[in-house]
């Protein structure tokens, strides 16, 4: 851990020197006006790039120095372990775990590994590897990220946020597998990390998974990308190009979602942080005009499973995602009687405010295109549902014991 700290210092201080050395050379008078899609001159990119790494590497620094110091309480879940930032590890040391608890994974690359308990409709949404076979992450992707909501291992770092939950495996070959799985699943919760292009002819497909959605009361939470850009409709320069021509150029498919923001009722987008919790990843898309419907969690160096019964780590708002999934589905095993819109409004209403640092060095003021709702917060989303689930159950109560009454006066 000391040197993986210590790199990550070197890596931001190679930045700084770099970009302070190319900017005495060449200046910044010729990048004023150069040619670029933001509006923001490219002369005040470079600016607030340098100072950008300034303050990672000073981040770096400090938490460097503190693991020479306290080395001990960084071997199973210090501060850069995911379940830390969330609070995920206090609710496991409660005794939660996943065991009947259930998710739909949507997405691409499931590989056999015997730390998840893959429970697949269709054998062939699971790969089996054949002794000495190779993999690409890109074959392991969906395993990676079901690791992360559901893996068994239970040491240390090597257990997911609902470990032992069932995992059923959509493998991505279009929406309308979704749609049928939903059919035959009674889970609320849907993670998908993946990217997708969609016909304009296709669009059809949206109305009929918002309709499964509604129906069968489920919510899907969705990888914002890794465009770094804000999601808006017009994330692609060549949007209208693309679309007179009959396709949707998704650099990410909540982009392509957005394009029907009654759905957004029914999903969750979830953005990228780094491994200190209160940094948005440089890869991460920012809420943009989804800012109320968007959370971030844990993205970089998660450590997860992969092909041949090992793990992995990978990063990406594809790996923050099914922390999120994996902390709903543990919510919803807890108070199955809450609706997935109570849910996902414990969750969202309890979140963290990752850009306020406790010492105030490194704080930025709140911009809701840019952090969203926050990030999620394990304890208080727990407590959340809690009241709500009591609160429920006393209403009902009320109701019962009304029409009780109005049977006796009859």
């Amino acid at each position: 851990m000391s040197d993986y700290t210590h790199k990550k210092y070197l890596d931001h201080d190679n930045w700084v020197r770099y970009t302070e050395k190319f900017i005495h050379r060449f200046g910044l008078n010729d990048y004023i006006t150069h040619l670029n899609f933001s509006s923001i001159p490219f002369s005040d990119i470079f600016v607030q790039f340098l100072e950008h790494e300034k303050l990672e590497r000073e981040k770096w620094r400090q938490l460097a120095e503190d693991v020479k110091k306290n080395s001990a309480k960084y071997l199973l879940k210090g501060p850069l372990h995911p379940h830390k930032i969330t609070g995920v590890d206090l609710l496991h040391e409660e005794g939660m775990t996943g065991n009947g608890a259930k998710a739909i994974v949507w997405d691409c690359g499931f590989v056999d590994n015997r730390q998840v308990n893959f429970v697949a409709t269709d054998e062939d949404q699971i790969k089996y590897p054949e002794k000495g076979e190779k993999y690409k992450r890109d074959d392991e992707h969906g395993t990676h990220v079901a690791g992360i909501i559901a893996a068994l291992k239970r040491s240390g770092a090597k257990k997911g946020v609902a470990f032992g939950a069932e995992i059923q495996p959509v493998e991505y070959r279009g929406i309308p597998d979704l749609i049928e799985r939903i059919k035959n699943s009674d889970t609320k919760i849907i993670s998908a990390s993946f990217h997708f292009l969609l016909n304009k002819s296709d669009v059809r497909q949206l109305d009929l998974l918002m309709e499964e959605l509604e129906k069968n009361d489920r919510l899907l939470v969705m990888a914002a990308g890794n465009d770094s850009k804000y999601l808006t409709e017009e994330l692609s320069p060549n949007f209208y190009q693309y679309w007179f021509h009959g396709m949707w150029f998704g650099n990410h498919n909540a982009w392509v979602m957005g394009k029907k923001p009654e759905m957004f009722k029914r999903m969750l987008l979830v953005g990228s942080l780094r491994e200190d919790g209160i940094t948005v990843s440089r890869f991460s898309n920012l809420p943009g005009v989804f800012s109320q419907d968007f959370v971030f969690a844990p993205g970089e160096n998660v450590l997860s499973t992969v092909a041949w019964d090992k793990f992995d780590t990978m990063s990406g708002t594809s790996m923050a995602t099914p922390h999120v999934s994996g902390l709903l589905a543990l919510m919803n095993k807890y108070y199955p009687t809450l609706t997935a819109l109570e849910l996902k409004q414990c969750l969202t209403q309890t979140c963290d405010p990752f850009w306020e640092d406790v010492d105030n060095k490194f704080g930025a003021d709140y911009k809701a295109d840019v952090h969203g709702l926050g990030r999620i917060n394990a304890v208080r989303a727990f407590e959340e549902a809690e009241r709500l689930s009591k609160m429920n159950i006393a209403a009902m109560d009320i109701d019962s014991n009304s029409d009780e009454m109005e049977g006796e006066a009859a």
